[in-house]
């Protein structure tokens, strides 16, 4: 780092960090500036990304967030907000505003500090990501969105030689065992680490798969969780987007998904779901959820697994309750799904020519912007379509919904 600024909107705060920034014994001047207030927006206008600015707040108000969205459209330098425990909506909205990291006042300061100015170092050291991110959010079945994954994955890997594919199931995931792959390292090993998490410790708990893909697999079951830092995250999606072309993460539900759209600057995000209504009502609870995080509805994709099953709700009547414009079906294929889990091979490789592995690559070819490719309905139409539309329009309060 060139220069590492603090600046002083909290005597005590700025003291402690002037203190813990002392211990660490760097080589880069720390210099106090008196208060943001007083700073005129020139004097930041020719500081690169290699500079880091802590701003020590006791109490943080608009005027902050104001602030930080000023600084961060005028320098590329580095903002962390330093402040005693904000809440978790308060985190948010500070690094939607432009902060970089958020660091509590508490006993381990100085560890974080330390992190903190390693992955900086790090991003600052590393050229420009890229590659494009995209997102895989289970809204019912986990089994679903492992599928989708690794066929997606398989997809472009084929496409464009390589892509990462990171399972974020932290409580134990599926992948490997999918891909018929033994990885000496997954993700837990990454997540408890007590150092900074750097390139050549992410590139060698990566595992490639015959296809192309490159599986950071997720943690063991019955880990223990209390030993797991998210903190890495955003150093190893960065990584992936620097190394290959694409990063696909396959996420859980919504337990820390807010973190990691924040850290893995996802470009899209897409929803498995079913074609019944409790998954429908999860769907809807997840892109409300998407909404209050800032999420952008352009990016989000909603595709129902293993459609065409008599008693299912009707395409259209689902597409107007969730007010999508998008929702691709994937046609079911109990067989070729089975065989493909069982011989470790995804269904587009293992069955390119079924209707579910058509689908899955008209899907990608739409998400990555090859050759377009028009959504499809569900291979069979449902029996009970009219009773459905009604049913569906009184559950979710949707007037007129027609076929």
């Amino acid at each position: 780092m060139r220069n590492i600024w603090i600046i002083n909107e909290s005597e005590a705060i700025a003291r402690l960090l002037n203190e813990e920034l002392s211990k660490l014994e760097l080589a880069t001047p720390v210099q106090t500036i008196p208060s943001l207030f007083c700073t005129e927006g020139d004097q930041w206008s020719d500081s690169g990304d290699d500079q880091v600015c802590f701003l020590a707040i006791e109490s943080i108000d608009e005027t902050h967030f104001e602030l930080l969205r000023s600084l961060k459209s005028a320098t590329g330098a580095k903002l962390v907000v330093v402040s005693p425990i904000p809440q978790p909506e308060t985190v948010v909205a500070l690094i939607r505003a432009g902060a970089s990291d958020v660091l509590l006042c508490e006993e381990n300061l100085s560890c974080d500090l330390s992190a903190v100015l390693g992955r900086l170092r790090s991003e600052s050291n590393s050229t420009k990501s890229n590659g494009r991110v995209v997102t895989i959010l289970p809204t019912g079945d986990v089994c679903d969105a492992n599928i989708l994954a690794t066929n997606l994955a398989a997809v472009i890997a084929a496409k464009e030689r390589s892509c990462a594919l990171v399972d974020l199931h932290l409580g134990g995931g599926d992948l490997a065992t999918m891909l018929k792959l033994q990885p000496k390292h997954t993700l837990f090993d990454l997540l408890t680490q007590q150092e900074v998490v750097d390139d050549a410790m992410i590139e060698q708990a990566i595992v490639r798969h015959a296809s192309g893909i490159d599986l950071l697999a997720s943690p063991p079951l019955f880990n223990d969780m209390n030993r797991v830092n998210l903190q890495p995250c955003g150093n190893i999606f960065r990584f992936t987007n620097r190394t290959r072309p694409f990063t696909i993460l396959n996420a859980e539900r919504t337990s820390f998904s807010e973190q990691i759209y924040l850290d893995s600057s996802s470009e899209s995000i897409v929803l498995t779901t079913r074609l019944d209504v409790i998954s429908i009502s999860r769907t809807q609870e997840t892109l409300r959820f998407l909404s209050r995080i800032g999420v952008d509805s352009s990016n989000i994709w909603v595709v129902a697994m293993r459609t065409g099953c008599d008693g299912e709700l009707p395409y259209v009547a689902v597409k107007k309750v969730l007010k999508v414009d998008r929702l691709f079906c994937i046609p079911d294929d109990p067989i070729g799904f089975t065989v493909s889990l069982n011989l470790g091979n995804p269904l587009v490789l293992e069955s390119p020519r079924s209707a579910a592995s058509q689908q899955i690559q008209s899907f990608v070819e739409s998400l990555i912007g090859y050759p377009e490719s028009l959504p499809q309905r569900p291979s069979r139409a449902s029996h009970l379509a009219t009773r459905f539309v009604n049913r569906l329009s009184q559950a979710f309060s949707v007037p007129n919904a027609r076929l």
